[in-house]
């Protein structure tokens, strides 16, 4: 099997893995495409781990999708909570099928790393 099978392969398990969701909260751990400074350690982030849900167009504006003509780009709405349990960060956010290493779902770790 070719690179370019085994990179189309996990991209297509991962978007099978992300719609089975149904809108129901998981956790993804992927590379970021482009590294993030992390202001309190000064140290370059090249991971990033996010809480997120499909499904959600309550803040939708309307108009064309800019992501949806990107083949190995999921779009999720991401949440994250703070100690007390609020949500303090929401917003649309998009992850890079081919840069996933961890997917948990209900109680369920997949792991892509190779």
């Amino acid at each position: 099997m070719s690179n370019q099978d085994k990179v189309s392969v996990k991209r297509n398990l991962i978007k099978d893995l992300v719609e089975s969701t149904k809108g129901r909260t998981f956790q993804v751990t992927h590379f970021r495409k482009t590294p993030k400074l992390n202001k309190a350690t000064g140290e370059m982030e090249t991971m990033s781990t996010m809480d997120c849900r499909t499904g959600v167009t309550k803040h939708l504006k309307g108009g064309e999708s800019t992501i949806k003509h990107v083949e190995d780009l999921v779009g999720v709405y991401a949440v994250a909570r703070n100690e007390k349990g609020q949500f303090v960060e929401k917003g649309y956010r998009s992850f890079s099928a081919d840069l996933v290493t961890e997917v948990k779902f209900q109680g369920v770790t997949y792991n892509f790393s190779e």
